[in-house]
């Protein structure tokens, strides 16, 4: 058969506990950690200011050498036109491609971006086309550890 897996091998789980191997320290690779921080925001390009958003949690998820990240800023342009962000990572990495970190940002509006790793600082960077007021942005990546 053509298949990711037959019947033969399907296991029904009914009132199963799931268990994985969490840790109590980001630094151990082959393992499951979570938690969360608050990131370091470098204003790069058309702002005046960015902050985690008041209330906001960002939370992380690393899997082996990969980490998940989402939270909420709130950033205040200098005008309307290209922006960038970057946001300081939870467990360190050191980038050689920005496609090693990718994901998005959205504020329920007109405006959303992407996000992809910037390789000389080794951080997040949120890049999109601004308006000209204060907006908040859900952010949401992943990025190798390397």
């Amino acid at each position: 058969r053509n298949t990711m897996c037959d019947t033969d091998s399907i296991q029904t789980l009914t009132n199963k506990t799931l268990t994985s191997p969490i840790i109590n320290t980001p630094s151990a690779s082959g393992q499951v950690y979570s938690g969360t921080y608050t990131p370091t925001l470098t204003l790069v390009t058309n702002l005046n200011a960015a902050t985690v958003f008041t209330g906001s949690v960002f939370q992380f998820t690393r899997i082996g050498s990969r980490v998940f990240v989402s939270g909420e800023i709130s950033t205040t342009p200098t005008g309307a036109g290209a922006a960038q962000v970057d946001i300081s990572l939870p467990i360190a990495s050191d980038f050689t491609n920005e496609g090693q970190c990718n994901g998005g940002g959205d504020n329920g509006g007109a405006d959303n971006g992407r996000i992809l790793g910037e390789i000389t600082n080794n951080r997040a960077k949120f890049e999109w086309n601004s308006g000209v007021g204060a907006s908040n942005f859900a952010v949401w990546f992943s990025y190798l550890i390397v």
